[in-house]
């Protein structure tokens, strides 16, 4: 079974200092909107909808700021540069990312800031009429060569990129419209999936590497509110084309408010791998800062720990 990385920005979280979450800023000055509300920070609303709330639904002007934050993120030679070598280095073809940056083209290509003429130079799409012009948001064929140094890797950016802000997926209508265009091609490419010769089916976008590979998810939350990944999870699952679909492995320290996420991953046939480690947990002053301190180092202990694990699970399935 073809393996797929799967990645988050749980990554950069735990090995970049300059890091920059969409959460931020919503909360900065920069938002000119923020000042007419007011969200308690308890309030229970997946991100999309607080998105929403917190721009009074003028989502695409905050994104067109939140570009600027993404470029040049990876410094040469630091810790999540060889980090970032290191998932390049994993056997597989194809990476899909739901980060907005270019973590994976700068360290590629060693470029600290990687230009947009750059980026536009290792953009390819899969064969189709009018697909350039079709992608200009909500990407499904569209992905970055790694470069001849890591065998022409495809990195997808799965939810959009920073060189173009109206294909990142942030708010809720984005999120329902990239779902309907998900479902479409599903269907339209039905028959390819039940009836192709080639088993697995050729791999015309990331929705097909996702349907038809083993998915190793790191540094991804798979919060609710990715209503896109778990309806294709469901779609895997279910097995619906006739073909095996492979399985998806989820990777994260085990967490105990999470609980119900593992059981519903559990549920659709996935594999939770914690790794045997924990996060602790503490809420009140001042032991707090202490064991946040400890879950960061902790979290990047996990995903060296992880990335062997893939590495040695994609070898092991090689020899079945």
């Amino acid at each position: 079974m073809r393996p797929v990385l799967l990645i988050g920005n749980g990554i950069n979280l735990s090995f970049s200092d300059t890091n920059i979450q969409i959460d931020q800023l919503l909360n900065s000055k920069k938002n000119k909107f923020r000042k007419h509300i007011n969200i308690p920070n308890e309030t229970q609303i997946p991100f999309p909808l607080k998105m929403v709330i917190g721009t009074q639904d003028h989502v695409d002007d905050l994104m067109k700021e939140y570009t600027d934050c993404l470029w040049g993120k990876v410094k040469r030679k630091s810790e999540q540069y060889y980090f970032y070598e290191k998932l390049l280095n994993l056997p597989v073809a194809d990476i899909l990312s739901t980060n907005y940056g270019f973590e994976f083209e700068e360290t590629a290509y060693d470029e600290e800031e990687i230009s947009k003429s750059k980026i536009g130079k290792i953009t390819t799409y899969i064969p189709g009429k009018d697909r350039k012009k079709s992608e200009s948001s909500l990407f499904l064929y569209t992905y970055q060569s790694a470069g001849e140094r890591y065998d022409n890797k495809r990195i997808w950016h799965i939810h959009g990129h920073a060189k173009n802000h109206s294909s990142m997926i942030i708010g809720h209508c984005y999120y329902g419209r990239f779902l309907h265009r998900i479902i479409d091609y599903t269907k339209q490419n039905e028959g390819r999936y039940r009836w192709g010769k080639q088993d697995p089916p050729e791999i015309r976008s990331w929705v097909d590497a996702f349907l038809f590979g083993d998915i190793y998810v790191l540094g991804f939350s798979y919060d609710f509110a990715e209503m896109d990944l778990w309806w294709l999870l469901n779609q895997k699952k279910n097995g619906n084309y006739g073909r095996n679909s492979g399985k998806l492995y989820f990777y994260e320290p085990y967490d105990s408010s999470n609980t119900a996420k593992y059981e519903l991953l559990k549920s659709y046939n996935s594999e939770v791998r914690h790794l045997n480690m924990v996060i602790q947990q503490c809420r009140k002053e001042p032991q707090y800062s202490q064991v946040k301190e400890e879950n960061i180092r902790l979290y990047k202990e996990f995903y060296y720990r992880a990335v062997d694990d893939i590495a040695q699970s994609i070898k092991d399935k090689e020899k079945c």
